[in-house]
Formats: C-alpha cells, structure tokens, sequence
C-alpha cells in the first residue's frame, strides 16, 4: 500500500467529519475548492517538481530560484492574488530563496508604510524590480530586539538617514535570501537623532544594484555557507558603512521623521506595531508553513517502515494531546490575520 492509502485508511478511521474540518481549516467550502484546483495547476508543471535531496547546495538553490520563477509566471497566468501565490509556494514541500520576501518584506511594507509609500515600493515589488528581505538579528544579539546595535543616524543637512554597523558583532546575520537573492533590506536599527537614541525602527535598504547585482557602496555581506537545514535558502550577513538612505525610506504609517527631525507616533499606537511582521511569521509557522509535505509527490513503492500503521499510531498518540492547542492556534491567528493593520 502507497504512504497515501495509509493516510486514507487511517482518516477514515477518525470520530470526528474529516471533510468538515477541512472546510473550517480552510475557511469555507469555495477556498478549499480554489486550493484543489491550485493543487492541480502546480502538480502537473514540471519545473516544480521536488528536486533531488542529493544535489548541491548551490544545484538545489538553482532548482528551488526556477521553481520561485515559475511561480511567478503561474500568477500571472492565472490572475492568483498575493494570497493565492503565497498558497501556491507552501505547496513546494521546500522553503523558497525568496521566502522571506513574501512572508516578511512584503506584509511589513503594507503593514507599517503609509498610502504614499506603499503607491512607490509595491508596484516596483509586483514587477520584480525589488527582491527584498528582513534584516533584524545580529551575530552577537539574534532576535534580541533591545540589543541590536546596527545604528540610523539622522542626517539633518541632507534629510538623510545613515546605516551604520559600529562593530563586528553588529553585523546582521542569517536572514534569508540576505546571502544572494534579495537586492534591498528591511533593516532594523537604532534611530539616532541629534545624539538622541529613539530605539529600534525599519528602515528600506537598497543592498544590490538593480543591474549588475552587485553589492550596493558601503555594503559589506555574503552568504553564510552551508547549514544543517533550508539549504535552499541563502541565509547571509551584511554590514553597513555610513550607507545613506532618503529619510522618506523610514516606513512611516504609525511613527513618523519630520524634516526637522522631530519623531511623530500616531496617537494610541503601540510603539511595538513595528513587529506586526513577526506575528505573521509565527502564525505561518504554526500552521507548519516552511515545509508542509504535498500529497501529490511521487509515492511509488513500500513506503519506508517508520510510515507503515505502527509509526502512524504513535505519531498519532504523541500529537493528540496538542490537537486542541492546533486547533486554537489556526483560528485565532486567522482572526489576528483579519484584524492586522493593513
């Protein structure tokens, strides 16, 4: 029997309606049919077939841009929405070099820039001029928000803000899609004005040239090399040299930088909004998002022993206790997802 007819057998043998949850899983009956029809659309292109695990690095890197490529295509073809492409991505069974673009650059874009921003970045996003990524941990701090030390200096002479990596262990680390794929950054750092420090904000980076690629002057990274895992993803390090950015590139939907330097919060904003992005990424990550196994893969042949009843049953009994928590975990980010600042 195929690894699918044993996880049909055994949904069959569920007490609760499997078809029924299904739908409420996936937000109503004509969602889940969009995503059947999706499914067929991915599982029969050739380019976004799995690759082989045994390939290089750098071979399965290739393999997982073209896939990323044809995905593109695919949306347009198809008219898909943002949503129905980031849909389509999962489906992979991979995580994607440009995964971070999606799941983190773009909501944060839309999240926290105002109307004017968003009408300047996003078309130039759709296009695929701008490739971006999320550049927040540092060697030496991770995600340590309040420890991060890259610096943003307002310049008020030129209405400037200055990049800045003050030393080694500043240097922003493992990002994905920073090592070669993306051409601009969303970086975090501290702003500085006139010697004041107003805490950590976002600010837009262009890191590449649009043309050549290259790494942008005053622009120091690279990827990181190979990792235990996701190495279909170019995980990389950058560091700053008084890179200069126009002020208008601090997203500025609830905290804004006027021209003379004074910070402006919106009234009633959470000065912590600026993590929004964070949340998303947590809800996708709860929803088993980075490497969710397709069911239209080649499953030809025994399946291997671990997959046979017995292994099911314990995997069963293991993951039963969590189920209520899943489940909670799925519709309350959907709800958190629907209330988000948009």
């Amino acid at each position: 029997m195929t690894t699918i007819g044993l996880l049909d057998a055994e949904r069959k043998k569920a007490s609760f309606d499997v078809d029924a949850l299904t739908l409420v899983l996936a937000g109503s009956a004509d969602a889940h049919a969009k995503k059947k029809r999706m499914l067929g659309i991915v599982s029969g292109d050739a380019v976004l077939q799995r690759g082989q695990a045994s390939a290089s690095r750098t071979q399965r890197h290739i393999q997982s841009l073209a896939k990323s490529k044809r995905l593109v295509e695919l949306k347009r073809q198809h008219g898909w929405s943002l949503e129905e492409h980031i849909q389509a991505r999962r489906m992979m069974g991979e995580v994607l070099p440009d995964d971070v673009h999606y799941s983190m650059f773009i909501p944060n874009i839309q999240s926290l820039c105002s109307d004017e921003q968003q009408a300047h970045w996003l078309p130039r996003i759709e296009s695929g001029e701008v490739f971006g990524c999320y550049a927040q941990t540092e060697l030496s701090h991770g995600s340590n928000v309040r420890a991060l030390r890259t610096t943003a200096t307002y310049v008020r002479e030129t209405d400037e803000i200055e990049i800045d990596t003050p030393d080694l262990e500043a240097t922003k680390w493992w990002p994905g899609g920073l090592g070669l794929t993306a051409n601009h950054a969303m970086v975090f750092a501290r702003l500085i004005v006139d010697g004041v420090d107003h805490g950590v904000h976002n600010f837009i980076v262009q890191i590449r040239d649009l043309l050549t690629h290259e790494p942008m002057p005053g622009v120091r990274l690279g990827d990181i090399g190979p990792k235990i895992g996701y190495n279909t993803v170019d995980n990389g390090y950058a560091a700053f040299a008084r890179v200069r950015i126009p002020r208008s590139n601090m997203p500025c939907r609830y905290t804004s930088l006027t021209r003379d330097g004074a910070l402006v919060r919106n009234p009633g904003v959470n000065p912590r909004v600026s993590y929004i992005t964070m949340l998303g990424n947590a809800r996708a990550v709860r929803r088993g998002r980075p490497s969710v196994s397709a069911p239209w893969r080649d499953h030809s042949g025994p399946p291997p022993t671990s997959c046979r009843l017995d292994g099911l049953r314990r995997l069963e009994a293991a993951l039963r206790p969590r189920r209520p928590s899943l489940a909670a975990f799925v519709l309350v980010s959907d709800r958190m997802q629907a209330c988000a600042p948009c």
